[in-house]
């Protein structure tokens, strides 16, 4: 059986360095390093966990989870990447491809009133000429 440490001033102001030292705050979000958590903690000091706890929220605030390993944020960062790669390969293309369509079709409209005017032209000098030839 473990023997617990009485929970005096001196040992909480133990247990806030000990914390302070393993752990990183971002917001209110408290972080252990790896491999510390209030379990650890409680046994080198010889308190309870839930002291430990106690302190810590009170202290530096809500344990938010456990960092990730290197190999997880590389996970994460694949998984982002992949998604912004899909993002391009689909939506983008979409958008490529229909802005393609668009100036095609803006292009046949422009070439259709082109063809309008040229022939609006040919029907005035056709006029023009038949004017000319019998007055």
């Amino acid at each position: 059986m473990v023997t617990r440490t009485k929970v005096t001033q001196a040992t909480r102001f133990q247990i806030q360095k000990l914390i302070e030292s393993v752990i990183d705050v971002d917001d209110g979000c408290v972080q252990y390093a790896d491999g510390w958590n209030d379990a650890r903690i409680a046994g080198r000091l010889k308190v309870s966990t839930k002291v430990i706890a106690n302190t810590r929220n009170n202290t530096f605030g809500k344990l938010c989870g456990q960092p990730l390993t290197t190999q997880q944020q590389v996970a994460a960062i694949e998984d982002r990447l992949s998604k912004i790669e899909l993002f391009f390969e689909n939506d983008f293309l979409k958008a490529a491809k229909n802005l393609h369509v668009e100036r095609s079709v803006e292009k046949t409209i422009l070439t259709d009133e082109d063809i309008r005017e040229g022939l609006n032209r040919t029907d005035s000098r056709v006029l023009k000429m038949s004017e000319k030839s019998h007055p």
